[in-house]
Order: C-alpha cells, then sequence, then structure tokens
C-alpha cells in the first residue's frame, strides 16, 4: 500500500508543528521500517538502522500564517443625524437581505412632512389662478401670431413669382446665340476662302516641267559625247591601220590596204555621225529655251487672276464674321437688360419679404413670452415637492435595512445616541478564506488552483482543504523593505462552524506532488565526485548502490536508479558503513 509523506518547506511556527507532527509522525513511521540489525562497520555491539524501500507518494508544501476572513463583508452606515430609538439584532444574530436592524427617531422629520405639505397646498392653489390669467394673453397673442403668418405667406408667394421671373431670365441670358445661319455663313465664306488661296498657291507653285527637255538635252549631250569618242576611236584605228600597211611585208600588202581602206570609211562615218549629235544637241537646247518663255506669259496671267479671286474671298469671309458678331451682341444686350430688371423685382420683394418676417417673429415672441410665462406659483410647487420629496427619503432612511445575506459580527449604534460612522457588520459565515503572507521567493511555486489545507489553534487536530484563488499582483510590504511580501488567499472549502471570521490560520499550500516514487531522507544518500549513492544491507554485508536524484523537500529526496526494489534494505546512516 503507498504511504504520503508530507514534507513542508519554509519556517512555520512551532504551534503549527505541534498541529500537525502526529500526522507526520504517523506518516514516517507507515514509510521507514527499522530492520533488526546484525553488523555495525563502526561498532561490532551495535547494528546498523536499516530502512525498507517501497514506492510512496511525495508531496511538497509551502507553509504560511494568516487569518480567516469573510468572502463578503457589508458595513452598514447612515447619512441621519437623528438619535437611534431601537435596534433589533444583536451580534451573532442571522440576517437576510431586506431585514430592518435598527430604526432612528424620525419624530421631527414627520412634523417637517406635515408642514410641507400644507405648504404644497397653498402653492398649488396660487397656481391654478395664475394660469387662467395667462391664457387670456395668450390667446390674445395668438391672433396676432395667425394675422402676421397669413401677410408672410403672401409675400413668400409675391417673391417666389419674382425668384421665377428671375431664374426664366437667367435661363435666357445662359442661353447660346442661334448663331446657325450666321456660322453657315461663314463657314461657306472660309472654305471659299481656303479654296481661292489654294489656287493662288498653287498658281504661284507651279513650274514649267522641263524635265522632259532636260532629259532630251542630256540624252543628246551624252549620245554626242558617245559619237565623239567612236570617231575618235576610229580615227586611231585608222591611223593604226596605215601604220601596219607601212610595215607589212610584200606578200600582206594587199590586204593591210584593204584592211586601211575599211578603216577610213569607219572613221569618216563615226565623223558624221558626230557631226550629227551636235546638232541634235543644238536643237534641244534651243526648243527648251522657246518653251520656256512661252511658258512663263501664260502663268503670269494666271497667277494675276487668282491673286484677285484669293482678295475677293477674304473680303466676303471678314464680313460674314462682322455679320455674326454684331447679331450675337444684339441678343446679349437684350438679354443683360431682361436679367437686370428680373433681379431688380426679386429684391424689392425680399426687402417685403424680411419685413414680414420680422413682423412674424414679433408676433411670435409675444406669443411665446405669454404662453411660456413663468409661473411663480409653479416654481413654489416644485420647490415644496422637492422639499416634501426630500423629508420622505429622510424618513425612509429611519430604517437600517440589511444589504446582504449573512451574520451581524459588529454592532457599533447605541439607543439615544447618534449614527456615527459604521453601525452594523454583516458578513457570509459560509463563505471563508485565508488571507496569508508569503516572501517573494515563494512566488514561482505557486499557482491560482493548488490545493492546500487549513488549521487553526482553536480546531486542533482539524485540516480543511482549500484552494488558492488569489495572489496579490503587487507587494504589501512597505516600499524599500528588505524582506517582500504578497498577500495571497486560500478558500476554505470544506469548514464547519467551528472556524470563525478573525481567527489565526495556518496553510499548507501543495506546490508539487509525485505518486509512486522511491524517497529517502536526504541524511540516507551520500554525493561526492563520483555522484550519488546509497547503501544496502544484504546478506549480512553492506553494497553501494549509484542513484539518481529527483524532487526534494526539506527533508527527503525522491530517487531512481536500475538496482532499486520494493523491500531493499537501505542504511539510514551511510556512516555505519564504516
Amino acid at each position: 500500500m503507498k504511504k504520503l509523506i508530507g514534507l513542508t518547506e519554509g519556517k512555520k511556527p512551532v504551534r503549527v508543528m505541534i498541529a500537525v507532527s502526529a500526522v507526520a509522525i504517523l506518516i514516517i513511521g507507515a514509510f521507514f521500517v527499522i530492520g533488526p540489525g546484525s553488523v555495525s562497520a563502526s561498532t561490532q555491539n551495535e547494528a546498523p538502522q536499516l530502512l525498507t524501500m517501497e514506492k510512496t507518494d511525495l508531496v511538497k508544501t509551502l507553509s504560511a500564517s494568516g487569518v480567516v476572513k469573510s468572502a463578503n463583508t457589508q458595513n452598514i452606515y447612515s447619512t441621519q443625524t437623528s438619535p437611534v430609538q431601537e435596534i433589533y439584532v444583536s451580534v451573532g444574530d442571522r440576517v437576510y437581505l431586506g431585514d430592518v436592524l435598527a430604526r432612528l427617531d424620525m419624530s421631527r422629520v414627520e412634523n417637517d412632512i406635515k408642514q410641507a405639505e400644507l405648504n404644497l397646498t397653498s402653492a398649488q392653489n396660487s397656481n391654478a389662478e395664475e394660469r387662467r390669467a395667462n391664457g387670456n394673453s395668450v390667446a390674445n397673442a395668438q391672433n396676432s401670431l395667425a394675422s402676421a403668418q397669413l401677410s408672410l405667406e403672401r409675400q413668400i408667394q409675391s417673391t417666389t413669382n419674382a425668384e421665377k421671373d428671375l431664374e426664366d431670365a437667367a435661363l435666357d441670358a445662359d442661353k447660346s446665340f442661334d448663331s446657325y445661319a450666321y456660322d453657315r455663313a461663314v463657314e461657306d465664306a472660309r472654305i471659299a476662302l481656303e479654296r481661292r488661296t489654294a489656287e493662288y498657291e498653287d498658281a504661284q507653285a507651279e513650274s514649267f516641267d522641263t524635265y522632259t527637255s532636260r532629259n532630251s538635252i542630256n540624252d543628246a549631250e551624252r549620245n554626242y559625247e558617245r559619237k565623239q569618242n567612236d570617231a575618235y576611236t576610229a580615227s586611231q584605228n585608222y591611223y593604226d591601220a596605215l601604220s601596219r600597211y607601212h610595215d607589212a611585208p610584200p606578200e600582206t600588202k594587199d590586204a593591210a590596204w584593204s584592211a586601211a581602206l575599211s578603216a577610213e570609211s569607219a572613221m569618216e562615218a563615226a565623223g558624221r555621225a558626230a557631226e550629227d549629235a551636235g546638232i541634235a544637241l543644238d536643237r534641244a537646247k534651243k526648243d527648251l529655251t522657246r518653251s520656256t518663255d512661252d511658258y512663263a506669259k501664260q502663268e503670269n496671267d494666271k497667277v494675276t487672276k487668282a491673286l484677285q479671286n484669293m482678295t475677293d474671298a477674304q473680303r466676303a469671309y471678314d464680313k460674314a464674321l462682322s455679320d455674326r458678331e454684331r447679331a450675337e451682341k444684339d441678343y446679349a444686350d437684350a438679354n443683360e437688360t431682361k436679367l437686370k430688371n428680373a433681379q431688380r423685382a426679386l429684391s424689392d420683394s425680399q426687402k417685403q419679404l424680411a419685413s414680414a418676417e420680422t413682423s412674424l417673429q414679433a408676433a411670435q415672441n409675444t406669443y411665446d413670452q405669454a404662453r411660456n410665462k413663468p409661473s411663480t406659483s409653479g416654481v413654489n410647487i416644485d420647490l415644496q415637492s422637492l422639499t416634501l420629496e426630500k423629508l420622505q427619503d429622510q424618513l425612509a432612511e429611519g430604517l437600517i435595512i440589511a444589504t446582504a445575506d449573512g451574520v451581524v459580527t459588529e454592532i457599533n449604534a447605541k439607543v439615544g445616541a447618534a449614527p456615527s460612522g459604521i453601525m452594523f457588520v454583516i458578513e457570509d459565515v459560509d463563505d471563508l478564506y485565508v488571507s496569508a503572507k508569503v516572501k517573494e521567493y515563494s512566488l514561482n511555486d505557486l499557482r491560482l488552483g493548488q490545493s492546500a489545507y487549513t488549521t487553526t489553534d482553536a480546531t486542533i487536530g482539524e485540516v480543511y482543504p482549500s484552494t488558492v484563488i488569489y495572489i496579490s499582483p503587487k507587494a504589501v510590504s512597505p516600499a524599500g523593505s528588505t524582506s517582500v511580501e504578497f498577500e495571497i488567499h486560500a478558500q476554505i472549502t470544506g469548514h464547519d462552524t467551528a472556524v470563525k471570521i478573525g481567527m489565526n490560520a495556518f496553510l499548507e499550500v501543495v506546490t508539487h506532488e509525485k505518486t509512486g516514487v522511491y524517497a529517502i531522507p536526504l541524511s540516507a544518500m551520500v554525493t561526492d565526485s563520483r555522484g550519488s549513492f546509497i547503501y544496502a544491507y544484504e546478506d549480512g554485508g553492506i553494497r553501494e548502490i549509484p542513484v539518481l536524484s529527483g524532487m526534494k523537500t526539506s527533508t527527503h529526496v525522491e530517487i531512481t536508479g536500475e538496482d532499486l526494489y520494493d523491500g531493499l534494505q537501505i542504511l539510514a546512516r551511510p556512516a555505519d558503513r564504516g
């Protein structure tokens, strides 16, 4: 069967140790079995103290002392100065929301209420008479207001008509001039001008086409040059033939002479051809000169006529533009006159409208003043009603009411004395918690929801399950303190009536817990440069067993190792191994 080792971290007052010492002795006794000794390394007359290994649950806790408090405390006050007439509860009584705890002597307030009721009735009678007089003034002002409204409506209609006339005049002014006929005339004149201008420019730009004549002259020049080259070549051939004839031997003289005659004929033909080519060249040049002179005379007449046509077209175009501009100006002048007349009429109508509005506002003010004329008696009614309401509230405050369910734990009220400060304290005795303080280095081990156990001096032997419900986010110790503390709350979940508010309480918070592990006293393990070891007693001898340490408390440590098993006998004091 598994056993629990409850081990406590941190300092705990002596009285807490007394409360839990019995539990600790039972746990330790259930876990550690002192085996029958046989051999001691230090002395042969003393048996070594042995512990029997067995898996158990190891618990590490954090201890703190505090005070039992209620989770719901209500302080009952009164703002009244009337003396207490009667108290209906005693300390320890259970009360519920709405219960009457005490009554104050409110006789003075009751007398003031009667007087305030009389004052209110008198003010209501005065107000009725004043309202009748104001009604006549309102009726007269209402008639004047109706007449002013009718005059305003008529002037509004007149102004609306003037605005419509102005709008029509503005629309006419905004309409563009219908220049279609004029634009057509201008466009036709522009097209005619462009055409005449183009004809004039074409006449100026037109020139005699000498391309063909130039080509004929160029061809004649090239032909003449070619014929001259041919004549020169034929001449060279003739002289070469004569030279060959003179140098020819007798047997080839006849053939050489025939060749010289042929060369001479060719030379003469080439000469005649060159002369013909020269004559053709002169004729082509004369033809070009004659054609150019004839063309110049014709073109001069054509340009003069085109210029006259262009001048007439420009004059017609300028006249068309002038006609359109004059017609457009006449149209704009007529619309501007119409617009000014409409604006003047609207301005006069608006002035009359402003006068009508002023008259209406004056009539409205007279009507509003008559209708909203403050009633002094009405103000008095409000004052008397407010006074009565305050007195009635004071009378209601004469009953001191419980603001929550709970038990009366404190009464500071006394019959015949005026209330001062807290009159009653009501606390919920069923919802209690422990308020304690812990050192700052313990915060890392604390979490909301951790299990805890509560004990008190007055309930020795009773351990109450609790739960951590609050960890202060800020230190509660004075600024600059060398011992920084934080407040924690643990709700007591299973207390009985023996636990009272204000009792000193002692809290054990379970911060770490392991189940089914081997745990030994710290003194039963030896640690050196080689590691950690325990010493088993087997067959009358001692064997060293290497182990690894785990979770630690202030008195015990968790160990693991391959050679550990339930029932293993180990030395409680390794020094006994000799």
